[in-house]
């Protein structure tokens, strides 16, 4: 395989067919994740190809994505490879049908997943998720997690900067949450941004805005700036150092520090928010007196790692760039970002997220909405089928069509359902805010839908067969398609969260 441009000395477009034999890896609303085999991005590891579904790409600005790929193309060496090992940066598009269908990005590296302990006792292999870092410790401990007050400050030091990195170069997060951010300690304090397609390029999005519920900028502030990148690394920092998901400011019982002070500064006026240079060396300073013993070699006696006191200012300590700790290669002009392989690369497993205590749930607002649209796409789906099945299947042993029972009975047995799924959807939804996978609230999204509607297709099947074998329908068997639909919907729902 050659590398490939649309226009000379461009990013390369690669052609979907070129990517090797694809495993999928995972799914969202927005695309699936598959590994990309026969692709080498010569200055990290692995890469994984994710591509679009296609109802995304109709709402979906290609053009930024190919803006992003020309970005990394022009960026110099030390820049390029900071920004590749800190980030799963766009590198190529792909086509699939003389269209662009998705990008290649690197693979999360090994550094960021962790072992985690269930309460069933078994080691799972997740992703090493911020939103970890805002539990307690005697709850991270049981979890099989140790981290000392010292790193949580040198983690959020280091993510400081990492940040600072990004905003100069005219990349704003915007949807900037625990969710999205990797850490990594075993050599040292390290940061990894994943969802990059989502974020502000450049004063452009590929996709609308969004805010995770719990981490929105105060009423009235623009979106995906740099301001309210800083507000909420500063709502991050109160929430890791707290270690509680609901925390908003400083505990107002613990001693003032110049550390507490400048979040609470970050945390008000957008004009009056620090820099993120200094937010990090406000970081570093209370890092130095903070305990460096993790929980596992002390007594766990709360959650405070607020130093009681800084040290004078003084020159912050050295900082290597934000990345994972193996040594890659970075790219050159000799070096193209892309490089076909002929082995098979190992990659890590598909993230396994699993709850975390002490999250603010969704809003009575968000979870009416929620269930509101639930219900209003149980209903939109749903009437009509149950219309189309009756008349398909309505006919009793004399010929005759006798559908009215029927509809009656299917939509009475719909609307049952109906107000599981709705329930559901409240209950996953204030689940997952308190750190399942996926977005919070639980929304009715592409792959719910898509299971639901084949989940009431395949119950109405077996329902008509089931009326074939009695010689016509019989009452209280109409059941099957609202129940099939249940299925679909909640199955990867709940898998996916599981």
């Amino acid at each position: 395989m050659t590398d490939r441009s649309e226009t000379s000395g461009g990013p390369p477009v690669l052609e979907r067919s070129e990517l090797g034999q694809l495993s999928r890896l995972g799914a969202g609303g927005e695309g699936v994740v598959y590994t990309a085999p026969r692709v080498r991005l010569s200055h990290v590891a692995n890469a994984v190809y994710k591509e679009y579904r296609s109802r995304s790409l109709r709402t979906f600005d290609v053009q930024v994505l190919r803006s992003m790929t020309e970005f990394l193309v022009a960026l110099s060496h030390s820049d390029g490879s900071r920004l590749i090992n800190q980030a799963a940066w766009p590198c190529a598009t792909v086509r699939k049908d003389s269209s662009i269908a998705g990008f290649v990005m690197p693979a999360v590296p090994d550094a960021f997943y962790l072992d985690w302990v269930l309460p069933s006792g078994k080691v799972d292999r997740a992703l090493a998720e911020f939103q970890h870092l805002l539990n307690p410790d005697a709850y991270l401990t049981k979890r099989g997690l140790a981290v000392a007050p010292r790193e949580r400050l040198e983690l959020l030091s280091t993510l400081a900067r990492a940040l600072e990195f990004m905003h100069r170069h005219g990349i704003v997060i915007g949807d900037f949450s625990p969710k999205n951010v990797l850490f990594a300690l075993d050599q040292g304090p390290s940061v990894f941004f994943i969802d990059c397609d989502a974020v502000c390029f450049q004063g452009h999005s590929a996709t609308p805005q969004l805010e995770t519920p719990g981490w929105a900028v105060p009423a009235g502030e623009a979106l995906a700036t740099i301001e309210s990148d800083t507000f909420k690394f500063a709502l991050l920092a109160v929430r890791t150092i707290e270690q509680d998901h609901g925390a908003t400011r400083p505990s107002p019982g613990r001693a003032r520090s110049e550390l507490s002070g400048l979040l609470e500064r970050a945390l008000g006026a957008a004009r009056q928010r620090p820099s993120l240079v200094e937010l990090a060396e406000g970081l570093d300073r209370a890092a130095k007196s903070a305990s460096s013993r993790r929980p596992a070699e002390r007594p766990v006696t709360g959650a405070q790692t607020w130093p009681a006191s800084s040290p004078p200012p003084s020159a912050p300590a050295a900082h290597a760039p934000a990345g994972p700790s193996r040594s890659l290669s970075p790219p050159t002009a000799a070096t193209p970002p892309i490089a076909p392989v002929s082995h098979a690369p190992s990659l890590g497993p598909h993230n396994h997220a699993q709850a975390t205590p002490g999250a603010r749930g969704p809003t009575l607002k968000e979870i009416a909405v929620n269930a509101g649209t639930a219900a209003a796409v149980w209903a939109g789906y749903f009437i009509p089928l149950s219309l189309v099945t009756t008349i398909w299947a309505g006919y009793g042993d004399d010929g005759e069509q006798r559908y009215g029972d029927g509809l009656r009975e299917l939509l009475l047995w719909s609307a049952l359902f109906g107000v599981l799924i709705v329930t559901a959807t409240a209950l996953l939804g204030r689940r997952d805010a308190a750190g399942l996978a996926g977005r919070s609230p639980l929304y009715f999204s592409d792959e719910t839908q898509d299971t639901a509607r084949t989940g009431f297709i395949v119950g109405a099947v077996l329902a008509i067969g089931v009326f074939s074998l009695a010689g016509g329908p019989e009452p209280g068997l109409w059941f099957f398609g609202p129940a099939g639909a249940a299925a679909g919907f909640l199955m990867p729902a709940i898998l996916g969260r599981a």
